[in-house]
């Protein structure tokens, strides 16, 4: 079994190169969060809290997208208040 498959071992990880480089770089899915807005509104705040707070503790976010529309991106994030560094 890959060691970083366990939480804790993946968690440890984390918090070692967050401590030794004062940041980390974070992508997440545009489309996912599309997914999940459509499903339930609830979860939407599951998903963006911790993009938002990755954000406030200095971590570099790239949104990960196959939309081609690139300035639709960048508006859709804008407007919905989720911040990111990149796409």
């Amino acid at each position: 079994m890959d060691y970083y498959l366990n939480t804790e071992n993946s968690f440890d990880r984390l918090w070692k190169e967050y401590t030794d480089f004062g940041s980390l770089v974070v992508a997440f899915d545009l489309m996912i969060l599309f997914s999940t807005i459509i499903i339930k509104v609830e979860v939407i705040l599951n998903i963006l809290t911790p993009i938002k707070e990755l954000k406030m503790i200095g971590c570099y976010l790239n949104c990960w997208t196959g939309q081609e529309n690139l300035d639709f991106i960048r508006q859709y994030l804008l407007e919905n208040d989720i911040p990111y560094d990149s796409n």
